[in-house]
């Protein structure tokens, strides 16, 4: 059994994107075909149910913010997790993603201590005010 949302992001990473055209047969340039045997026939690695569901629920909250800064770009958005969330989320590529893409101000809590430990601004504000 597969996560749908893991299956999504799969298919949107530059090496599966990549295996996918290359197995791609057809004339025209913009529309190839790729039958389901060949899509099978691709190599990756599934990690566990559990594993899947928690990048998914990753992905949802990236895709969640994505949208509302669509809808409503003027909006500051404001996080704020703990020391350990930070380092876990925020050190992989989808975080970092995060991060350089959307307007999100981080504010990192110690829990023990219960006081912000650090604050990361808006990478977009950075960007917009460098141009």
């Amino acid at each position: 059994m597969t996560e749908p949302l893991f299956v999504w992001a799969l298919f949107q990473t530059p090496a599966i994107r990549y295996e996918i055209s290359r197995r791609a047969t057809g004339t025209s340039g913009s529309m190839k075909n790729i039958s389901q045997e060949k899509v099978f026939g691709i190599t990756t690695i599934i990690p566990p149910l559990p594993i899947q569901k928690e990048f998914a629920h990753r992905v949802e909250a990236v895709e969640k913010l994505k949208a509302l800064n669509q809808v409503d770009p003027e909006r500051d958005l404001y996080l704020a997790i703990s020391e350990a969330t930070y380092s876990d989320i925020f050190s992989e590529p989808i975080g970092k993603l995060a991060i350089a893409h959307l307007p999100l101000k981080l504010i990192i809590v110690d829990l023990e201590k219960k006081e912000v430990s650090q604050w990361i601004p808006s990478r977009q504000a950075e960007k917009s005010s460098n141009r």
